[in-house]
């Protein structure tokens, strides 16, 4: 049996169109002897789900589309489609052939086999969330998730072709969601080989809602070899002849090197393109305001969209503004020694960058634009007549506010989308309500600063047009900590501690005691905490964030005003103990006597060990990055059953 992908790039929800392309593809496939043609999970609806008040209408239009696909289709085509139900998202996947549709999840259901359409011969775990069914004399097992995907490779079972249908979007921190690209890092060509299956997956290419997928779609061997891959970032078709003879492929392909942070960059321009076209737009706007993160999104909506199709403010936080020489040499010399950063020493920080901005535009050869002159002269007046620093950082705030005045009518002239260079440090750190912004996209908000200056050295490999790529103090987040620029690296340092621990809350979900733990930086830990959390209510008014790490700061959102938060407890306050003391107290009042440590210890070890370990099982499909069909329903426990026994 020949089976075929075809990775291409849709808008979810325009199910005509996509069912035109779907046959367009059919009619390719066939012409190369296809005999089954899969199809990533996001085309038809994408990966986010719609509201449940319209499912119904949604499905009926589905039925429609796919019945009107079973008369045009030249070939076998599976469909994946993500739906809700009951407020809980699952994956169906649909076999389009001869005439006519089978809803293959659903098929299972009505041979009720444990809600799953598993062979009888299957032996998994029970959580296991897929879709099996057997096709021209071939046993087929689906996964949507990589959860499952490890499922069918750990476990025993006898399924000939295991299709991969993953709706997580591509996360810097985790290999396997570069699909193909990264099989040099990932253990993707030994799932295959430790299930003895072939593995069939389909990467979706686009951005969808606010994912971003690569494509990089591959087919490896039961020996793990690589038998097929489709590039990267652009749409493309490829076939494998599925053999069952076990020997090694006459050709295998060599996986190709993984660059991560020349991935991501491609990933982010490849999201920020398409987000920006499917909302009906060609061209964006942003600022220049002498941050890294500015010269890095000018870079990257210029390699995204094509230097015409961007329009730079050039937003000096001084306005051009010529500051007197004793003013400098007094920075200067406080700078030299272990200090606390003012904002007024940020601010010269990034009017220090004012002309390596323009020296950008100028290598970018985008179209740029300079502050309405009546505010420019404003801000000039205003820092002249200042008497101290805080008039100063006043003036400038002032000037940032009247800099977001000018973009927005920028955007307006130009039937642009705004961006903004807000990343995931400033947003987790930065975020203030008096720091005015203007914005529709955040691409680069769920991006740490250290991983965007490693890509925009990457990127300046390849042609140099950033003049400055170091971190300067005003990309350095006002923790109220002392720092000497007298040696650039001491400031790049502290910010990569800043997002290490950031890192380690986030992505890894680490409370504070286990990030004492692992780095013993107490007081930045209890800094960084505490910021991150009084920054919470002006991170809710950022506008929508292109997703690209496991977890987002959206997966760390608390309510609003809640005083207790996470804090560093010595280990005689460790809740560990405090639990056991607690369990402790319960057995001997159950049992009416005083316990010995050794009649009890492994009991308490054991529920110790199950109250540990159930958080993770029930949050094992804990949001990550618009993957809507990992929700806690698919781990070991429904949400909305009682885990325990009646015991």
């Amino acid at each position: 049996m020949e089976i075929g992908i075809a990775q291409i790039d849709t808008l979810a929800g325009d199910f005509q169109a996509t069912a035109d392309r779907v046959v367009a593809c059919s009619e390719q496939a066939a012409a190369r002897g296809v005999d089954l043609l899969v199809f990533p999970s996001a085309i038809l609806t994408g990966t986010t789900p719609i509201p449940y008040v319209e499912q119904e209408d949604q499905l009926a239009d589905l039925l429609d589309v796919f019945s009107d696909l079973g008369k045009r289709v030249k070939c076998p085509c599976l469909v994946p489609i993500v739906l809700l139900a009951e407020d809980e998202t699952f994956s169906e996947l649909i076999l389009v052939a001869d005439g006519e549709m089978m809803p293959l999840r659903f098929a299972g259901f009505a041979r009720g086999e444990r809600g799953i359409d598993k062979p009888s011969d299957f032996i998994g775990d029970d959580s296991w969330n897929g879709v099996c069914f057997e096709f021209g004399g071939l046993k087929f097992a689906a996964a949507f998730d990589f959860d499952g995907l490890e499922d069918l490779a750990l476990h025993p079972h006898r399924v000939d072709v295991i299709l991969y249908l993953p709706s997580c979007g591509y996360a810097i921190d985790d290999a396997p969601s570069a699909l193909g690209a990264a099989l040099s890092e990932n253990h993707l060509l030994a799932d295959a080989e430790d299930a003895r299956a072939w593995l069939v997956a389909a990467g979706s290419l686009g951005c969808y809602d606010t994912c971003i997928f690569p494509g990089a779609s591959f087919i490896a061997s039961p020996l793990g070899e690589l038998a097929a891959s489709a590039p990267a970032f652009e749409e493309s078709l490829i076939s494998q002849e599925i053999r069952q003879d076990g020997e090694h492929l006459d050709h295998p392909l060599e996986p190709e090197v993984y660059d991560r942070s020349f991935f991501c960059w491609e990933t982010l321009a490849l999201g920020m393109r398409d987000f920006v076209h499917k909302l009906g737009f060609s061209d964006v706007a942003l600022a220049l305001d002498g941050t890294l993160a500015s010269m890095a999104l000018a870079t990257l909506a210029s390699d995204s969209l094509g230097p015409t199709h961007v329009h730079v403010l050039m937003a000096s936080p001084l306005a051009d503004y010529a500051v007197p020489e004793k003013l400098r040499l007094a920075q200067a010399s406080a700078l030299h020694e272990d200090t606390v950063p003012t904002a007024w020493s940020r601010a010269l920080s990034a009017e220090d960058r004012r002309y390596s901005c323009r020296h950008l535009a100028a290598n970018l050869r985008v179209d740029v634009h300079d502050c309405d002159e009546v505010f420019r002269v404003a801000t000039q007046a205003a820092l002249e007549g200042a008497r101290n620093d805080e008039d100063r950082i006043a003036a400038i705030r002032r000037s940032a506010s009247l800099a977001q005045v000018s973009l927005a009518e920028l955007a307006r002239q130009s039937s642009s989308v705004v961006l903004s260079s807000h990343d995931k440090t400033w947003l987790a750190l930065e975020a203030h309500v008096e720091v005015p912004f203007a914005a529709a996209l955040l691409p680069l908000g769920d991006t740490y600063r250290t991983n965007l200056l490693e890509m925009v050295r990457t990127r300046n490999t390849i042609s140099p047009v950033v003049p400055d790529v170091q971190i300067a103090l005003c990309d350095l987040p006002d923790l109220g900590l002392g720092v000497s620029q007298e040696h650039g690296y001491e400031v790049e340092s502290l910010l990569r501690r800043m997002d290490s621990l950031l890192e380690m809350h986030v992505e890894w979900e680490h409370p504070a005691k286990d990030m004492a733990a692992q780095a013993d930086e107490k007081d930045l830990i209890d800094l960084v905490l505490k910021r991150l959390d009084a920054c919470a209510f002006a991170r809710s008014s950022a506008g929508p964030v292109l997703e690209a790490s496991s977890h987002t700061l959206e997966a760390l959102r608390r309510p609003f005003s809640y005083a207790w938060r996470d804090h560093l407890r010595s280990r005689d306050d460790s809740s560990e103990d405090s639990l056991e003391d607690m369990l402790r107290n319960l057995a001997e009042a159950a049992q009416g006597s005083e316990l010995k440590d050794e009649d009890i210890a492994k009991e308490l070890n054991d529920i110790l060990g199950y109250l540990r370990d159930f958080p993770q099982e029930m949050g094992r499909g804990a949001h990550r990055g618009g993957a809507s069909d990992t929700q806690a329903s698919f781990g070991s426990y429904p949400v909305d059953e009682n885990p325990f026994s009646e015991n």
